[in-house]
C-alpha cells in the first residue's frame, strides 16, 4: 500500500512540476502578486517551488537517504502549493491555475486546489504507512537526484535576465512615435478617457494584441506593478477581436492598468508588425524600449 500511495503522490507532484515549470515565467509574477517574493528573487524562487515538487517527486519514488525528511519536506510543500492555489482565483482573482497540470481557459481555475489535496491526503497515507517503506537506492543518489531534477526549470524555462542567446532587456532608442495622432483615433473601448496631455509626463507604452500570449503576461505583469505602486505611469495600447477584450482583460486583472483599444494603420505603424512593444515615452518620443520581462518597479526613474 506505501508503494502505491507514493507512486501516486509522486507522479502528481512531478507532473504537476512539470507543467508548472512551463509556466515559471508567469508565476514569477504570481508569487510576487501574493506577496510571497520580491521581483529581483521571483524568477528564482518560481523556479525552485516547481523543481522542488519534481525532486520531492523523484526522491518519494525511491526514498533513498532519510525518508521521514523525504515524506514531511513533501507535505509541507504540497501544503504550500494548496496555500498558493486557494490564493490565485480568490485573492488574486486569476482565471487559470499556474502551479497545475494546465493552463487552458477551459480547465477549472480551482484544478489546483484539487490536485493538491489530493496530494496531501496520499502523502498523508505515505506518512502514516512509513515504516515499510524500504529505500531502492544508496543514500548518495539522493544528491544525484536533487542536482539532476531541480535543473529542470531553468533548463526548461531558463530566468530571461541570463539572457544566454544575448537578449537585450533594455535599449536607449530615439524615436518620434507622432502621438498627437491618438488625438484623432475613435477607441473601440477602454478604460479611460484618452487625453493627450498624458504624455506631458514620463509613460510607460504596452503595445499588446488580445490574441497574443506573451501580451498576456505583459499584461498581468504591468496589473501587478500597479497593484504594488498605483501611480506606475503605464498605459496600454491593445488591438485585437472586440470580443476577445473581455476575456483578455479578465485573464490579466488589467482593471487597475489604462487601456484603451484600437484598430488600423496608427497601431501597426507604432507597434511596426511587433508585439508586445513597450516604449518608455518622454515628451512624445520614445527614449528607451524595453522587454516585457525587463521592467521593474524603478524602470521609470529617468533622472
Amino acid at each position: 500500500m506505501n508503494l502505491v500511495l507514493r507512486l501516486l503522490s509522486a507522479a502528481l507532484m512531478i507532473a504537476a512540476g512539470w507543467f508548472a515549470s512551463e509556466n515559471a515565467e508567469y508565476l514569477e509574477y504570481v508569487v510576487v502578486d501574493a506577496n510571497w517574493s520580491s521581483w529581483g528573487l521571483s524568477s528564482y524562487i518560481s523556479r525552485i517551488l516547481t523543481g522542488s515538487s519534481i525532486v520531492l517527486g523523484g526522491l518519494l519514488i525511491f526514498l533513498p537517504g532519510k525518508k521521514n525528511f523525504i515524506i514531511v519536506s513533501s507535505i509541507a510543500l504540497a501544503f504550500g502549493f494548496l496555500v498558493l492555489s486557494i490564493l490565485q482565483p480568490f485573492s488574486l482573482d486569476l482565471t487559470r491555475c499556474y502551479i497545475c497540470l494546465a493552463e487552458v481557459e477551459k480547465i477549472s481555475r480551482y484544478q489546483g486546489i484539487f490536485i493538491w489535496s489530493v496530494v496531501l491526503m496520499l502523502l498523508t497515507g505515505v506518512y502514516l504507512t512509513r515504516a515499510k517503506a524500504k529505500s531502492l537506492l544508496p543514500t548518495w543518489t539522493a544528491w544525484v537526484l536533487f542536482v539532476g531534477l531541480m535543473s529542470i526549470p531553468f533548463i526548461l524555462n531558463y530566468p530571461a535576465e541570463w539572457a544566454i542567446y544575448g537578449e537585450e532587456g533594455e535599449m536607449a532608442i530615439d524615436r518620434d512615435l507622432n502621438l498627437e495622432r491618438l488625438d484623432t483615433i475613435s477607441f473601440d473601448g477602454g478604460n479611460f478617457n484618452y487625453d493627450g496631455s498624458m504624455w506631458e509626463k514620463p509613460q510607460l507604452l504596452v503595445l499588446a494584441s488580445l490574441s497574443c500570449p506573451f501580451c498576456n503576461r505583459a499584461a498581468y505583469k504591468m496589473h501587478v506593478l500597479r497593484k504594488q505602486n498605483p501611480d506606475f505611469p503605464v498605459m496600454m495600447l491593445l488591438t485585437g477581436d472586440t470580443m476577445s477584450l473581455e476575456v483578455f482583460v479578465r485573464r490579466s486583472n488589467l482593471e487597475n492598468v489604462p487601456y484603451l483599444l484600437m484598430h488600423g494603420l496608427v497601431f501597426n505603424d507604432l507597434c511596426e508588425g511587433r508585439v508586445p512593444r513597450l516604449f518608455v515615452v518622454k515628451e512624445g518620443k520614445a527614449v528607451k524600449e524595453l522587454t516585457y520581462w525587463a521592467v521593474k518597479p524603478d524602470i521609470m526613474n529617468l533622472d
